[in-house]
């Protein structure tokens, strides 16, 4: 048998490539990678561990070899670097989605980037078992709840500033999916900030019945600008809260 047909165990293929220097590398290559791309889990601790210049010469060979089985590219996702990830993205996620439990976990894990950026694919797949379900409402942060219930929120809620993720969550749980989909972005901005003060006041749920009648009337980016304008202008104290309910109820 020739030497450079000789496979290196995956484990000390996968050292050899992070570990020796150039020269040696590249005289054993060939064997190297053979030996890393014979096992996903070594090739998803390639994608980890090696230096650019080695995994960015052999990434097709990795990631074929992560992307065959569904823990590894999940696995990829979740702690793969983004100029790692993202290239192959679409491999790692039709490998994951092809599985309900796996995407309920990308669901719980991945980074808002990546999760929204494939949200339609992984809600697909949890959707097909309603025990998974359950699990995604109970485990997944409020917006990513809102996601599953309401998909075609999903598109807006990748937009969000990261700040207003919680915020817009909230919304939809007290008015529903159709009304946060009818009020343009901005709007939720402005409507977002006057939500403070009535919070602050304790006039939650007359904010979100006013919300409502201005978002069918049109009229919420007014209506939440005149709301912080009057405590811009006016509020000095707890007591000027006490005026809220006529400023909500003037301006809706």
């Amino acid at each position: 048998m020739k030497l450079e047909d000789i496979i290196e165990y995956p484990y000390t293929a996968f050292h050899d490539g992070r570990d020796l220097p150039d020269i040696e590398f590249e005289q054993n290559a060939e064997r190297i990678i053979k030996g890393v791309a014979s096992d996903p889990r070594w090739s998803y601790q390639a994608g980890m561990e090696w230096n650019d210049a080695r995994f960015n010469s052999y990434a097709e060979q990795i990631v074929e070899a992560v992307s065959s089985e569904l823990l590894w590219s999940y696995e990829a996702g979740y702690r793969w670097k983004d100029e790692r990830f993202n290239k192959y993205a679409d491999r790692f996620v039709s490998r994951v989605a092809q599985d309900a439990d796996m995407s309920y976990k990308a669901g719980r894990d991945w980074n808002d980037d990546r999760f929204y950026c494939f949200s339609d694919e992984l809600i697909a797949a949890v959707q097909k078992d309603e025990e998974t379900v359950s699990r995604a409402l109970e485990h997944w942060d409020e917006c990513r709840v809102v996601a599953i219930s309401y998909p075609y929120l999903s598109p807006t809620i990748r937009r969000l500033q990261p700040e207003y993720k919680m915020i817009f969550a909230e919304f939809t749980t007290n008015i529903g999916g159709e009304q946060m989909q009818k009020m343009p972005l901005a709007d939720f901005y402005n409507a977002a900030e006057a939500y403070e003060f009535a919070k602050q006041s304790k006039y939650k749920e007359m904010f979100f019945d006013n919300l409502v009648t201005c978002i069918e009337k049109g009229t919420v980016g007014k209506w939440a600008k005149h709301i912080i304008q009057y405590f811009r202008s006016n509020a000095k104290g707890a007591g000027n809260y006490r005026m809220l309910d006529k400023v909500l109820g003037e301006a809706a």
